[in-house]
């Protein structure tokens, strides 16, 4: 029978089953369903897998597969910023995160790279899988992209996977941080630039007991004016919570 996969998509099935789910106790039959797992992991067809084994007199239902994990050492990207992966073997994890705040809005997380097959995964809150993301990109190329019109806050985790073997394969990812709305009754904000670092204030009345950046240990004792000083460069905004719920966010000039 002849299944048309070609010998580079069976070469990936049974490397990605060696390096994810093969052990040194596999049996004949644990071995089949790592195959038939990394098969489904590549979105190849499985059930050919299936078939295939039976030919020989061999059962993809025995072992206990689990899938590959997703967890590494994440690293932190700015807004805006990049992040290179030198080189990745196939069926390696790279991963990353991206904080993104109330007030942001189009979420975009890219791959580029000419070398290799990356693959791109993002999930909120938690570091995605093969199996469980919330947006995933997998072109035969390092060329990747998910966007997201309106995420929610918080943090956004990217795991990047190697398909095939990838080098200097660059990873962004960006957001745009609206604009607050006006302040109302009466209070104002603004932004001083103090060359590293930048200065905020609040002025108006009622904000004494008011917090910064939800924090209860950095609050205002003041009526009339608070600010926030020493704020570093790479942090886009901060938030000032009046005691009444009110927020107002401030944005680095």
């Amino acid at each position: 029978v002849d299944y048309d996969w070609g010998t580079e998509n069976t070469f990936k099935a049974f490397a990605h089953a060696n390096q994810n789910y093969w052990t040194p106790s596999a049996t004949f039959d644990s071995a089949a369903a790592g195959v038939l797992a990394a098969a489904q992991d590549l979105s190849l067809p499985a059930s050919d897998v299936t078939a295939a084994f039976a030919q020989v007199g061999v059962s993809t239902d025995g072992g206990v597969v689990e899938p590959p994990s997703s967890a590494c050492d994440a690293v932190s990207l700015s807004n805006g910023t990049s992040s290179n992966i030198e080189s990745a073997s196939t069926g390696q994890w790279h991963c990353f995160t991206i904080d993104v705040p109330a007030n942001g809005s189009d979420l975009t997380i890219t791959t580029a790279g000419s070398n290799g097959d990356a693959d791109l995964y993002v999930k909120l809150g938690s570091a995605p899988s093969l199996s469980n993301y919330d947006c995933r990109s997998i072109s035969s190329n390092s060329n990747e992209v998910c966007s997201f019109a309106t995420p929610s806050e918080g943090t956004w985790h990217i795991g990047v996977y190697a398909y095939s073997g990838i080098s200097n394969v660059s990873v962004t990812a960006s957001y745009t941080e609206q604009e607050a709305p006006p302040p109302s009754g009466g209070v104002t904000t603004q932004s001083i630039n103090n060359g590293k670092t930048w200065t905020a204030i609040v002025t108006g009345s009622g904000l004494h007991d008011g917090v910064w950046n939800n924090n209860p240990s950095d609050s205002c004792g003041n009526d009339s004016e608070c600010s926030k000083s020493g704020i570093d460069k790479k942090t886009g905004s901060v938030s000032f919570t009046l005691s009444d719920g009110q927020t107002f966010v401030i944005l680095k000039p």
